[in-house]
């Protein structure tokens, strides 16, 4: 990967989690995927990030789901994002494009979902409930491996 005059790469790997909040069923004893009007969110669905012309900036997928409290979580993992734009989008296939600030997405802030009017509405939503489940929601995001 070519680097910046500073030696900095000049992409980074945008990483985080994406909630699933409706139309959730397990896969197995830890796993999950969306059913009815989310039957296309499921471990490898497509994730595309734009820069901020509208261009597509890198693809990536979902990784490791893991089920918790009627939530699908699941890992985000997009390599060869171009560093430096103010802002972001990031995008799952039909589901409309969440816009982050360039720091946020390089700093692996990602943590959106679907079936919310705010993607961070999920978040409070779970702590109110189960702020157990919450913190391993918050856990499994920051962990590289998500190991179910």
């Amino acid at each position: 990967m070519a680097g910046t005059g500073d030696d900095q790469p000049a992409a980074f790997s945008l990483t985080g989690a994406f909630a699933l909040t409706d139309g959730v069923v397990r896969t197995d004893d830890t796993g999950c995927k969306g059913t009815r009007s989310y039957d296309d969110s499921a471990e490898g669905t497509c994730v595309t990030v734009y820069d901020p012309a509208g261009g597509v900036a890198a693809t990536g997928d979902f990784g490791s789901s893991k089920y918790a409290e009627g939530y699908c979580i699941f890992k985000v993992a997009v390599d060869d994002v171009p560093k430096g734009e103010k802002f972001y989008q990031v995008e799952v296939p039909h589901r409309g494009k969440a816009q982050l600030g360039g720091r946020e997405v390089e700093d692996g802030k990602l943590a959106t979902t679907l079936a919310q009017t705010s993607p961070h509405d999920w978040v409070r939503d779970l702590m109110a409930r189960s702020p157990t489940a919450a913190a391993a929601i918050c856990r499994a995001a920051a962990d590289e491996r998500m190991t179910p």
